[in-house]
């Protein structure tokens, strides 16, 4: 539920206290929430009518980077660790963390800072796949293709078999 519908369902509540028929858990159970935040939400409305339900906006830290630098960094991040002077390609939160401080002079105290503003931005864990750089991709399709089929596990032959029968054991 977005806030746009949580706003919605909140100004539903307010329509139901000019009503003034049903108690709180009444209208939670209709709603969907618990009677407690009815009782909130009533004491809201009863203090600031029904803009006192309507949303402040997102809420918590907005982070360091404004959408510009946010947009600017999603450049810098598609154009690879490898290009922004790293060992390899792939991007750590460390890594994330030093470019910010680098290119906006943002400082983020801890990577979760990073993670939260990755996230944010739609980013998600990618792990790469490791491959030994000695792989080599024809031999291994060559060895699937000739040596495998002579040693994969075909069942049992069609010749007799070397069961034998058990006995409970004596004694």
């Amino acid at each position: 539920m977005d806030a746009h519908d949580k706003q919605q369902r909140r100004l539903m509540a307010a329509s139901l206290f000019e009503q003034d028929q049903m108690s709180d858990a009444r209208i939670g159970k209709m709603l969907g929430v618990t009677a407690r935040a009815v009782n909130n939400w009533r004491r809201s409305w009863h203090q600031g009518g029904t803009d006192a339900l309507m949303s402040k906006g997102r809420t918590g830290p907005q982070g360091y980077l404004d959408p510009d630098q946010r947009l600017r960094l999603r450049q810098l991040l598609r154009r690879g660790a490898k290009d922004y002077g790293f060992a390899t390609d792939a991007w750590t939160l460390n890594r994330v963390r030093r470019v910010i401080a680098e290119a906006f002079g943002a400082a983020y105290a801890d990577p979760s800072g990073v993670w939260r503003l990755l996230k944010a931005m739609g980013w998600s864990v990618q792990v790469p796949a490791r491959r030994a750089l000695e792989r080599d991709e024809r031999a291994i399709a060559a060895w699937v293709e000739q040596a495998w089929p002579r040693i994969e596990k075909r069942g049992p032959g069609a010749g007799p078999g070397s069961s034998l029968p058990t006995r409970r054991g004596r004694g």
